[in-house]
Formats: C-alpha cells, structure tokens, sequence
C-alpha cells in the first residue's frame, strides 16, 4: 500500500456519500409524487427521512474503518512481528504519530474525530458534532503524515 492508495480509500468513501446524499435528495421528491415507488420496495417515506438522518454518521463509521484499516496496514508493515494484532485504535494512534513525528494539533483533531465515532457506535450519538468533510479532513491529515510507500 501507498500514500496515495489510502487517500484513494477515503476519497472513495466520499464518492459513495455522495452519490447517497445524491440519491435521497432526488428520490424524496418523486415519492411524493408517486407515493408507490416505495411502497413496491416494501419501504416508507419515514425510512427514507431516517436514512436521510443517519447519512452522516453512517458514512462516518464507513470513513473511520477505512482510516483504521490504512493505518493498521501501515503498522503491521512497519514492525518486526508479522503476527496479526488487534491494538487499541487510540494506542495505535499514537505510536504511528510518535513513528511518523505527526503534530499533536493534526494528532489531537484525528483523535477528535475518533472520539466521535465511538460515541456514535457505544452511545447510539445520533446528532452529528462534526461534518463528514472536516471528519475527512481531520483524519486525510493524518494519513499525510505516513510515507509515500510502506
């Protein structure tokens, strides 16, 4: 993996946000002019406003595993042991900061964003603290900080 390969999973993980915000915001009016193109889904116009509520915080999760996964390929390429490890993310975190001098502001932020993520997944947060751009944002400049290629 590369540098750029874990921009690209992020990048990704944007263009699907995307297209889902894309899609919710051109499919909720034709269902109310023709009530039935969900109804023959077997779905409400309630679940399309709930899936409108959740797209942040569930492409959140989505952008935060990929994250998790660059920086734990990163990891388990740069240490001697090839044993597979199931570090704590915040752990993790932190030595490949120490390992690839990231500044603790750029540390701090990507830990924020963390942070969030899990009140999202333990405390069912349903009510988004930050923007799934600043999320990308704050975890794109962490991911800036690892080599070109490991």
């Amino acid at each position: 993996m590369n540098r750029n390969d874990a921009f690209e999973s992020l990048r990704g993980v944007d263009t699907e946000h995307a297209a889902a915000r894309f899609s919710v915001r051109y499919t909720l009016p034709a269902i109310t002019v023709n009530p039935m193109l969900l109804r023959d889904h077997g779905l409400s116009p309630v679940d399309l406003q709930k899936c409108t509520r959740n797209l942040e915080i569930t492409y959140l999760t989505r952008l935060f595993a990929e994250f998790e996964a660059v920086r734990r390929d990163f990891y388990s390429s740069s240490t001697r042991s090839h044993r597979p490890r199931r570090t704590m993310v915040e752990t993790l975190m932190h030595k490949v900061a120490a390992r690839q001098f990231v500044p603790s502001d750029v540390l701090r932020e990507a830990h924020e964003v963390r942070m969030y993520r899990n009140d999202v997944i333990h405390d069912r947060l349903r009510t988004p603290r930050l923007s799934f751009q600043e999320c990308r944002s704050r975890l794109g400049r962490y991911l800036y900080h690892l080599p070109v290629r490991w």
